[in-house]
């Protein structure tokens, strides 16, 4: 086998580094193993490629995994709103790390077709600098909109498999003369600016004042008001294709949203959570209207169709128009500023828990409210969960504002504590509220140190770090599970949770056995309060600091001193006389319990390495090796474990044959005894450490003469 190279995997090098750096503090206490490699969880960035059910981030240090506080963190904040002039109806997403705001008016009448967009500096943790400056992209075309959109909704795709982004804007309407089918797209580029807006195939009926969603590559344009300004309960749905991104046909759905006596689906809020739709408040139109103040849900089918919409139990508190819909993943649906009660806008924020497993909500609660009373403003959420509200009106003909409010996802970080103004008896004001229990659950973690098909890591240990303030208020407990190739099916099923101990940053490690193998890793942490202040929330959550997966690293032999020991040595070895030979190794990884092997050679060949196919003559096959290949000295061990002292070499030879050669000594391991010395196939961290090399000369010592010239003065 050749040994020359192993592909090192990038994430143990990059995990290796924030051990020592930013996890420091908290694992300082863990056993050091020479022979271990840790795979640390620990950021913001690494926690959110889990799975969040009722918990969320916190950003107390470098990152932590809570309970879900049912509310916003933290007050809305400015953000970036430079060359963004003032609009309202106006449609917003984001793809890719920018933002758009497309659309809309500049005054009641005077409908825009001009899209800008703004870069989200997605490494900035904090709203403020996290948006660059407004940029105006390729406008919406003059033959589709010739005086403009306002009340439109817009979307964007993500196609993973052709790494394509489009963007599609539906319908719409122009003050008083014109309501929209169109539905036209343009392809989100590389710099974030937008490519030629291309016509696809329309809405069936005309809509104003709808709701835009994706789910699973799936278009949903829901509610609206069509040409006669009366709410609609059609929804429509399509999949673009994914490399052009054209639009074939749209369906409408089996199910209508439902009648609900008062209030209708224009301007309805929509979101999603664990894949269902929601869809809250609305009015029945234009002319006359009333509000609602229900919520209805619904989980589409695999072909993207919806055969039933099912009423929330728990409607919203006032009615609501003209709001913005938003969700975490985790299961928090918030209905944000809009006209609630009426038609007279406000800057309220209401959140509601979604069961994960019914889709029902809790009641829904108010939490930081903007400072600044809006609607018919548009609301967009970037992968890290950040909430950017755009533009809105103080009134249907009142002034339109270009604010760019930003709510951040995350506690701590100075913020303080949650100041949620939940309106509950038993609640202090400003108290902090989450939901009473929850579990997240990290990604697979690929703990392969070799990213090779024959090698499987082997699991030596699983630490945890946690803050739990009240022992008797609050519970976080462990469980793991990992895939090994040696199980039936492949995953080992879930271990029993494991409580942590009380106290701040605890840290609790599991050692496993000797011989665990296991090449994916992944834990669930189940966080549980028992202090609640009503049934559905609680007053306190404990917190999941870091995580840390230590496998044992494959063998690190390595290769240290050559010297040969004779008075003209080492610049000259006599010829016919003997000599000292020495040679140390050492291994640094852990040590299979296999067939150790260290030998000398010399050779004439400068680069020689003692394996196929670098064999000189007289040495091919080494199996087993001849009396005239030049092996010096070859000595077997069944182990050679981690931390002993080098493993020292020491034989006298006599070399007989003047000329120049190469010293090599090497180690390594043998895993099949049937396979003599040099052939070797247990691999290790580092394959090109088990060599050193000593040119020496025989018989002679080489002597440079002066160079001497002529003609030169």
């Amino acid at each position: 086998m050749d040994k020359t190279r192993k592909p090192w995997r990038t994430l143990v090098i990059l995990a290796m580094a924030v051990v020592v750096g930013a996890t420091l503090f908290l694992f300082a206490a863990f056993p050091a193993w020479a022979a271990q490699f840790f795979f640390p969880f620990t950021t913001l960035q690494e926690f959110n490629e889990g799975r969040f059910y009722h918990t969320a981030l916190a950003l107390n240090g470098d990152g932590e995994v809570r309970l879900l506080p049912i509310g916003l963190d933290q007050p809305w904040q400015p953000g970036n709103n430079n060359g963004l002039p003032p609009r309202a109806g106006l449609a917003t997403v984001y793809a890719n790390g920018y933002l758009y705001a497309i659309g809309g008016d500049e005054y009641l009448g005077s409908e825009k077709r001009d899209v800008f967009y703004s870069q989200v500096y997605t490494d900035i943790l904090t709203p403020t600098g996290r948006l660059a400056d407004w940029e105006p992209t390729t406008a919406l075309p003059s033959d589709v909109y010739p005086e403009g959109v306002w009340q439109h909704a817009a979307v964007a795709l993500v196609f993973t498999d052709t790494q394509k982004t489009f963007l599609y804007v539906f319908g719409g309407t122009k003050v008083p003369s014109a309501v929209y089918t169109d539905v036209i797209y343009a392809e989100v580029l590389a710099d974030g600016t937008l490519g030629e807006w291309l016509e696809t195939s329309p809405l069936p009926d005309a809509r104003f004042g709808h709701t835009g969603l994706v789910l699973s590559d799936t278009i949903y344009v829901i509610g609206g008001a069509d040409l006669s300004g009366l709410s609609r309960q059609e929804v429509y749905y399509a999949r673009p294709d994914p490399v052009t991104g054209a639009i074939s046909a749209w369906s409408q759905t089996t199910a209508m949203l439902p009648d609900l006596g008062v209030g209708g689906y224009h301007q309805a809020a929509a979101s999603f959570s664990y894949g269902r739709i929601y869809v809250y408040g609305g009015s029945t139109g234009t002319s006359g209207p009333t509000y609602s103040p229900y919520a209805s849900f619904a989980h589409p089918e695999p072909d993207g169709d919806i055969t039933l919409w099912t009423l929330n139990l728990e409607p919203l508190p006032v009615s609501c128009f003209a709001s913005e819909g938003a969700a975490y993943r985790s299961g928090l649906l918030l209905a944000i500023a809009g006209a609630w009660g009426g038609n007279t806008p406000q800057g309220d924020v209401q959140v509601a828990l979604a069961d994960g497993e019914t889709g029902q909500t809790s009641p829904w609660y108010a939490t930081i409210a903007m400072d600044i009373p809006r609607f018919y403003h548009a609301v967009a959420q970037d992968d890290a969960g950040f909430l950017y509200s755009v533009g809105g009106t103080l009134g249907y003909g009142g002034e339109r504002i270009n604010n760019v409010d930003i709510a951040s996802p995350y506690g701590g970080g100075g913020g303080g504590l949650l100041k949620t103004k939940a309106d509950l008896d038993a609640a202090v004001s400003g108290a902090p509220i989450f939901a009473p229990d929850g579990y997240y659950t990290s990604r697979y973690i690929d703990v392969r140190v070799i990213d090779e098909p024959w090698y499987h890591a082997k699991i030596s240990s699983f630490a945890w770090n946690t803050t739990i303030t009240d022992s008797e208020g609050m519970t976080l407990s462990m469980s793991y599970r990992y895939y090994s190739h040696t199980y039936p099916g492949g995953w080992v099923p879930w271990s029993d949770p494991v409580l942590s101990p009380p106290g701040v940053n605890v840290t609790t490690t599991l050692d496993f056995p000797s011989g665990t193998v296991g090449d994916y890793f992944q834990y669930r942490a189940f966080f549980y309060a028992s202090r609640l202040v009503t049934a559905s929330v609680a007053a306190m959550t404990p917190y999941l600091n870091s995580v840390q997966i230590g496998v044992l690293s494959p063998p690190d032999l390595q290769a240290m001193t050559l010297t040969v020991l004779c008075e003209s040595c080492p610049e000259v070895i006599p010829v016919d006389q003997p000599v000292q030979i020495e040679f140390s190794g050492i291994n640094k990884g852990s040590s299979p319990p296999l067939n150790f092997y260290a030998a000398i050679f010399y050779t004439t060949t400068e680069n020689y390495t003692p394996w196929p196919p670098d064999e000189p003559p007289g040495c091919e096959g080494y199996n087993p090796p001849t009396v005239t290949c030049p092996l010096v000295l070859p000595q077997y061990r069944s182990d050679y474990l981690e931390g002993l002292p080098p493993y020292k070499m020491q034989t006298v030879y006599t070399f007989t044959v003047p000329g120049e050669y190469w010293l090599v000594a090497q180690v390594d391991y043998n895993n099949t005894p049937l396979h003599s010395a040099p052939r070797y196939d247990i691999d290790e961290i580092i394959e090109t450490n088990n060599i050193t090399r000593l040119q020496v000369r025989v018989g002679f010592k080489r002597v440079y003469l002066p160079l001497v010239t002529k003609g030169w003065q």
